[in-house]
């Protein structure tokens, strides 16, 4: 083995083809770091809006198109749906994806862990979860190799990731 390394170096041209082969590896190497970068960074902004969005659907009790009655400082304190929406469909651009790129569910169970409601995100969602009831929250998007998929083809497809965040209503309805 040791003798046929040596002879294929002493032959012409054996440096060039070593050149090739290191070149397209270092290619292929720094093509890998940048995509996993870029797929970090989203990993990174999608975990942390989802902690700031269950965070704010448990001290608010959900998120409705208004904010509900009793609610302390009435609308000008309350996130609605529209601007939690918007809020999500900015940050996620501005980490590169679009918006048909992700989605989010939010499901609400009672006292005994039965599902009561079920509904994606959206700007006219209507989602109430009533004080220490559990809610769960969903978002579901998609990633792609932008880089090594153009030169690998099988790697072009996307890929689904999807993160789950549990909490509690902290937010009581129809106080007497």
């Amino acid at each position: 083995m040791l003798k046929k390394i040596k002879s294929l170096r002493s032959k012409k041209g054996a440096s060039v083809l070593e050149f090739a082969f290191g070149l397209l590896t270092f290619v292929l190497l720094v093509a890998f770091v940048v995509d996993v970068i870029i797929i970090a960074n989203k990993q990174f902004v999608v975990s942390q809006t989802a902690n700031e969005i269950v965070r704010q659907i448990a001290v608010q009790g959900g998120v409705m198109r208004t904010a509900p009655e009793g609610y302390q400082g009435g609308n000008n304190a309350y996130v609605d749906s529209g601007e939690m929406f918007v809020q999500l469909s900015e940050n996620f651009r501005d980490a590169g994806m679009s918006d048909r790129n992700w989605s989010m569910r939010l499901d609400g169970y009672d006292a005994n862990g039965v599902r009561v409601q079920s509904e994606d995100l959206s700007n006219r969602t209507n989602f109430s979860v009533d004080y220490r009831d559990n809610f769960e929250f969903e978002i579901k998007y998609e990633y792609n190799w932008a880089i090594i998929g153009q030169l690998i083809p099988p790697m072009r497809e996307n890929r689904d990731v999807s993160q789950k965040r549990s909490s509690v209503s902290e937010f009581k309805y129809m106080i007497n």
